[in-house]
């Protein structure tokens, strides 16, 4: 990181970087060059004027000031019923669970963000037939501000960009153009802040059937990325499923965790038990570089001239032109979630997959709705 800043005022910017990098395992510049700068010029702009050298000196004499900065730099962005197929996994596994005389069946939704995908989650389980007494669920995010909008519990129109299911209706009754759970529902889930790679983020003991952690393991540079795994694995009770986006299941792979679907869905499904019987099959491998497959995802704007002809020259096969053009677009003009997906889709083509999944990573953090890097 430190290769990208010369003058005074921009190695302390490193510094501070490398701070959220500790506490996030995002390597922020990364993803989007002078992100660090901005949000440190808004902090600075909110605590009344100074430079970064002067913040950089805030954060080492106030602790709560480094949560200020992960606020500017999380983004907050989901929805109910998001990749519908997870919940549809979700119910199809508990229709298999014998339900009677058991303990509550438990789930944790992390990151929750504002809250829709803990609520979809238990909607599923009411509606799958458990019990409002068998439902526990935790819905755990790095950023407070996320954790007060659950909280207050009032949803918008683009909350619900998913259709839901009509068995889910009777759980949110309508407040104008917004949407609001019924307490039924609110009392089964509970909200709090928390950061996974925090080693006190789970009490002791523990353990969760259905762990939903989604598009965040993505993000991770590798090392934070193991050690949240391992997190993970250790809160999963034993025939546990942990859900993961679609362009997460390599990664478990990678990792030595067998990813698996269940009605399109992406899971992790824990060995030691055997609580969620069901026809699994491996993930299909992406699919090859082709023409009509390789197209920039669809823009306000009209595509830029690189970006074309870097589509061109990869539907010819010439990979390493189609990848010089993609980069020289991103030195002209900047970050961009539709060269750094093109860019990805050239190096999976070409058996660069580490570094397609680095390139899928800076799109999705650009553009988080990216249906195309997501899958």
């Amino acid at each position: 990181m430190s290769s990208r800043f010369s003058s005074p005022s921009d190695q302390t910017l490193a510094g501070i970087g490398a701070r959220l990098r500790a506490t996030t395992g995002l390597d922020m510049e990364a993803f989007v060059p002078g992100v660090v700068a901005r949000a440190v010029e808004r902090r600075l702009r909110e605590l009344g004027g100074g430079d970064p050298s002067t913040y950089a000196r805030r954060l080492e004499s106030d602790p709560s000031e480094l949560q200020n900065l992960v606020e500017e730099v999380v983004v907050p962005e989901t929805w109910f019923f998001r990749e519908p197929e997870a919940f549809e996994a979700l119910a199809s596994l508990v229709t298999q669970l014998p339900l009677a005389g058991r303990r509550p069946l438990r789930a944790l939704s992390l990151p929750c963000s504002t809250g829709e995908e803990a609520l979809s989650i238990a909607m599923t389980l009411l509606a799958a037939g458990v019990p409002p007494g068998g439902v526990e669920v935790d819905a755990v995010d790095i950023s407070r501000r996320a954790i007060e909008v659950a909280e207050r519990g009032v949803y918008g129109p683009r909350s619900f960009r998913s259709p839901s299911p009509a068995a889910t209706e009777p759980y949110l009754r309508s407040s104008g153009s917004d949407r609001i759970p019924v307490e039924e529902l609110r009392q089964l889930v509970r909200f709090r802040p928390g950061n996974l790679l925090d080693p006190s983020a789970f009490p002791s003991g523990v353990s969760y059937d259905f762990v939903f952690c989604r598009n965040l393991l993505i993000y991770l540079d590798a090392p934070a990325r193991r050690q949240a795994l391992a997190r993970l694995r250790r809160v999963l009770a034993p025939g546990g499923s942990l859900f993961v986006a679609a362009a997460e299941a390599r990664l478990l792979q990678r990792e030595g965790l067998g990813c698996h679907t269940v009605c399109g869905a992406y899971l992790f499904t824990d060995g030691r038990g055997a609580a969620h019987p069901a026809p699994l099959a491996e993930p299909a491998p992406s699919p090859p570089l082709r023409s009509g497959v390789a197209q920039p995802p669809r823009a306000s704007a009209p595509p830029l001239v690189e970006l074309d002809q870097a589509m061109l020259w990869a539907d010819e096969g010439r990979l390493a032109a189609a990848a010089e053009a993609c980069r020289e677009h991103l030195r002209q003009r900047g970050p961009s979630a539709s060269a750094y997906y093109l860019l990805g889709l050239v190096c999976d083509a070409d058996g660069r997959h580490e570094q397609a999944e680095e390139m899928y990573r800076k799109a999705l953090y650009l553009d988080p709705t990216h249906r195309d890097a997501l899958v």
